[in-house]
């Protein structure tokens, strides 16, 4: 279902009116990676299994030192790895939803590797891989839900002046984007998917 230009117009007005601070939407994030966690605990990724590796051999050598690790080791590059990459040349869909609630935890506690500020675009890809009429209708709404709090920590993350000047922040760019379309495509996106599978 597609949005008229004047539907996509005034949604994107009422989310730029809305104002949330970092703090906050690291918060939001975090209880509803969570709260995705808990619906897709079960599942397991297939970046390998006991005899073969799934992923590109260009990837070889990122998941067999990942494989040595607990997922507890794994540190947020390791997941953002993976994440950038599922559906791709790492895995499929199990390893989507397997590492998508791990990567948004990482998110929303280490806010300062600015690394995150960049990667609504990824998830807006990942949608186009993903079938969501696999999907019953809790599991959904919980990834709509964390999906819209990931974009808005993202919006958080872009307006907030100390985060950027801060000596503790590790900067993968040479300068702070001005503004970034990404945020809002995602949340246009999960709008236009609530209202076509009419999910509040």
């Amino acid at each position: 279902m597609k949005l008229t230009y004047r539907e996509y117009r005034d949604f994107l007005k009422s989310y730029r009116s809305k104002s949330i601070t970092l703090e906050e939407s690291c918060a939001e994030l975090a209880v509803q990676a969570e709260r995705l966690y808990s619906v897709w605990k079960d599942c397991e990724h297939d970046l390998w299994d006991q005899n073969d590796f799934h992923v590109s051999p260009l990837k070889m050598h990122i998941v067999k030192k990942l494989r040595k690790q607990a997922p507890q080791e794994w540190t947020g590059d390791d997941f953002d790895r993976v994440m950038f990459s599922c559906f791709t040349t790492m895995g499929d869909e199990n390893t989507y939803k397997w590492v998508l609630p791990r990567f948004m935890k990482f998110c929303a506690t280490y806010p300062q590797y600015l690394g995150w500020a960049s990667e609504c675009h990824v998830q807006f890809t990942k949608f186009s891989y993903l079938d969501l009429k696999s999907l019953n209708s809790s599991q959904i709404s919980s990834l709509l839900d964390a999906v819209d709090a990931f974009a808005y920590q993202e919006l958080a993350m872009l307006q907030s002046d100390d985060l950027w000047t801060s000596k503790k922040s590790k900067l993968p760019f040479l300068w702070r984007p001005k503004y970034c379309n990404g945020p809002y495509r995602l949340l246009a996106l999960t709008h236009r998917i609530r209202l076509s599978m009419k999910i509040n």
